[in-house]
């Protein structure tokens, strides 16, 4: 097989507890297996949320997508009946511009768009609003470091 990247794909509706997730993605890495999480578009790992104190309306991350997180994942939901695919998303705002990004935190939104775009990568799979996504990422990234040099600095004075 060569250098030859393996991949592991995993459409997990059953409930799971962290610590069965935990384990399987460990033996796909210890096998050289990139394991690929989506969740099922029903069921226990796609919660919907409405706050009307915070003004929220999305989903609910639950334990295992945030572990998935830590761990570097983006959380995908995949809904085979209307070939839909759909990233956790959220909005972060710096110095006054709003950046959208894959989710870092529990409560979140749904990017929705067409399973055809779907694509496998090096690094797991890929969209392009996911690509979208993580450019928007890097530009978050970039536009904070600005932001909280600019802080520093007039902490400084």
């Amino acid at each position: 097989m060569g250098d030859r990247q393996r991949y592991g794909f995993e459409i997990q509706y059953a409930s799971m507890s962290v610590e069965q997730w935990r384990e399987r993605t460990d033996d796909y890495q210890a096998a050289g297996v990139r394991p690929v999480w989506l969740y099922g578009h029903s069921g226990g790992h796609l919660i919907q949320s409405h706050n009307p104190y915070e003004g929220h309306r999305g989903v609910r991350l639950t334990a295992i997508q945030l572990e998935a997180i830590e761990r570097g994942h983006v959380i995908a939901w995949l809904n085979p009946d209307l070939e839909l695919i759909a990233f956790a998303a959220a909005a972060v705002v710096v110095d006054g511009e709003e950046f959208w990004r894959p989710a870092k935190t529990q409560l979140c939104t749904l990017r929705i768009e067409p399973l055809a775009g779907l694509r496998v990568t090096e690094t797991g799979i890929t969209t392009p609003g996911l690509q979208t996504l993580m450019a928007d990422e890097r530009r978050y990234l970039a536009a904070q470091a600005v932001w909280d040099d600019k802080k520093r600095r007039k902490a400084e004075e």
